[in-house]
């Protein structure tokens, strides 16, 4: 029992789970830890409060600091989906909506402007390429900078293959080379830590100014900690957003070039041309989200013929020409 449970927890804290989560999260216990102390003691009442500690109280105090920062960061990176829908600008309050609603307007008329300067300016062209979705498609702008990043990654296989990229990727994901699997999932570790970082700060920004208001602390410290925790916040969304445009990018490489593959490893032959592949995956998409029979043939099941008005079938025929014979014999037995 005790080894599987050193195992599964040697499993959870590999480099990249510490990386994501791990570190911030303990680093934010610790942090919020002092600015509670300096708030409630003062500096120097904190300070020798530390000083007349012993070693084992320290050493449980650090203990604690760990365990809390673990059981954090196991909620963030559980949590992390949830948290890349937040900051894509999901919100489903009624306040949210609203103010949903004023960044897709903001964004909207950004995408405007973009795509007015796109034929003469290759920079407008691709912020739109990378950002956005095309400007044919305004009801699709998302809130946020991060949403319209990942909706364009999201979009590129509909637009292009008509492939609904929600329902195809998990399968897709599964057929994918080592080589590619790995960087797709170094490019979604890397947007996760960045947001979970930025999400920490948020929330320390908060609790230690709220905490050093309660205590009516020094204004000094909770500007710090306000100003702190908001510049690491933003700083990390920043970051997230070229992290998105890079794990976006691999997302379009994996359709563009291994959705063949998932046609073949399901038994279908590859499309001969764009159109038969608009087909082919509105099929497929059919047959997997609606259960539609036969939504993955690629040619429709043919319709039942008339009866032709040439002549029968030969078994029909055959039936017909024994029965006329018998009745024939039967009347010449009965004249006779």
């Amino acid at each position: 029992m005790l080894t599987s449970m050193l195992q599964e927890t040697t499993a959870v804290l590999d480099r990249r789970f510490a990386v994501t989560a791990f570190l911030p999260s303990t680093l934010l216990v610790g942090l919020l830890g002092v600015v509670a102390a300096v708030s409630w003691l003062g500096r120097r009442d904190a300070a020798d409060a530390w000083n007349e500690m012993d070693n084992l109280s320290r050493g449980l105090l650090a203990v604690g600091v760990i365990l809390a920062g673990m059981l954090l960061a196991t909620l963030a990176v559980r949590n992390a989906t949830g948290l890349i829908r937040l900051y894509e600008g999901y919100w489903s309050s009624a306040p949210g909506r609203r103010l949903a609603r004023l960044g897709s307007n903001h964004h909207r008329q950004r995408l405007a402007a973009l795509a007015d300067s796109a034929g003469s300016d290759p920079a407008a062209y691709r912020r739109i390429h990378l950002g956005y979705p095309l400007p044919t498609q305004p009801e699709l702008v998302m809130p946020t900078t991060l949403g319209n990043i990942l909706r364009n990654a999201e979009l590129h296989p509909r637009d292009r293959y008509g492939i609904d990229a929600v329902l195809v990727w998990p399968r897709l994901y599964a057929l994918l080379p080592d080589r590619m699997a790995s960087l797709v999932a170094a490019a979604r570790a890397d947007l996760d830590s960045l947001l979970v970082t930025s999400a920490l700060a948020l929330a320390f920004a908060v609790a230690a100014g709220g905490n050093v208001l309660a205590a009516h602390g020094p204004a000094w410290l909770f500007a710090t900690c306000t100003a702190a925790g908001l510049a690491v916040s933003w700083a990390g969304y920043r970051s997230a957003i070229r992290a998105a445009v890079v794990y976006g990018q691999h997302v379009k490489v994996a359709f563009d070039v291994y959705r063949n593959d998932l046609l073949q490893q399901i038994g279908l032959p590859i499309p001969e041309d764009g159109a038969a592949e608009l087909r082919c995956w509105e099929r497929l998409g059919l047959l997997w989200y609606r259960n539609v029979p036969g939504a993955a043939e690629e040619s429709p099941l043919p319709a039942p013929q008339p009866a032709s008005t040439r002549g029968l079938p030969l078994g029909r025929t055959a039936l017909c020409l024994a029965a006329a014979l018998t009745a024939c014999g039967t009347a010449y037995l009965a004249m006779t």
